[in-house]
């Protein structure tokens, strides 16, 4: 059990080993996993590549999925903080990038990519939680949140048994794909944060973070902290 989760928090971003972040096959017993989920474009992979600095990671920023296979990356905890009684044990963060549910692409079926992937991983991790990316571009009424999470939580062994899954909507904005206006951004976020809350409240428990993520490092962090300073679904069964 993580004794004191919001002093694991304090500073997470200084926490990290240097270059520590390397492709993760397997899960431990001691892992916090924060799946990265959401429609096409909507800057999965980018926030991963800019939280983890891992060049293993590919972010096209676009319309055509750069995500195709469940890809996971391992953040590694200091010694020092690995050795901190009041972590509990957790010594990494694990991102996990999935492709999109509802994509054109014919060839990518990412039920059965993350299926796969969740069977192979072998342990329990400490503590599971969902970042759902959205790009501020797009209207909430086109790519519906409840569509893409209703296909996450249907995967067998990973909805069903995890409930209600913490989730934290990170709004995403690209700085070099051109202006939109302040009334349009407004009326995307108030949108998107209707749809979030009214989703199924046995199934979701979810929030929504204040800042944009525009390729900032410290942002996504800031986001992964948010994600997991609540701690009502420990160690549960993926």
């Amino acid at each position: 059990m993580i004794h004191n989760l919001t002093q694991l928090l304090a500073g997470l971003w200084n926490k990290f080993k240097q270059g520590s972040s390397i492709p993760a096959p397997s899960i431990s017993k001691n892992d916090i996993v924060v799946f990265v989920a959401g429609p096409t474009g909507s800057g999965k992979s980018w926030f991963i590549k800019e939280a983890t600095r891992a060049e293993s990671v590919k972010s096209s920023r676009g319309y055509h999925p750069s995500t195709t296979k469940v890809q996971a990356i391992r953040c590694e905890l200091t010694d020092e903080a690995k050795a901190d009684p009041q972590n509990g044990g957790v010594e990494s963060i694990v991102f996990v990038d999935t492709p999109s549910f509802l994509t054109a692409c014919d060839d990518i079926d990412a039920q059965k990519e993350i299926t796969t992937w969740i069977d192979q991983i072998g342990h329990k991790p400490r503590y599971l939680g969902i970042i759902y990316m959205h790009r501020i571009e797009t209207d909430p009424a086109i790519e519906p949140i409840g569509d893409h999470l209703q296909e996450l939580a249907t995967i067998p062994r990973f909805g069903d048994r995890y409930q209600p899954l913490r989730l934290h909507v990170v709004v995403s904005c690209d700085r070099t794909s051109g202006s939109i206006s302040d009334s349009k951004i407004k009326k995307h976020e108030d949108s998107l944060r209707t749809r979030m809350l009214s989703l199924s409240k046995s199934r979701w428990q979810p929030s929504m973070h204040q800042d944009h993520f525009q390729g900032e490092p410290e942002v996504a962090w800031k986001a992964v902290e948010e994600l997991i300073k609540s701690n009502r679904t420990e160690r549960g069964s993926l």
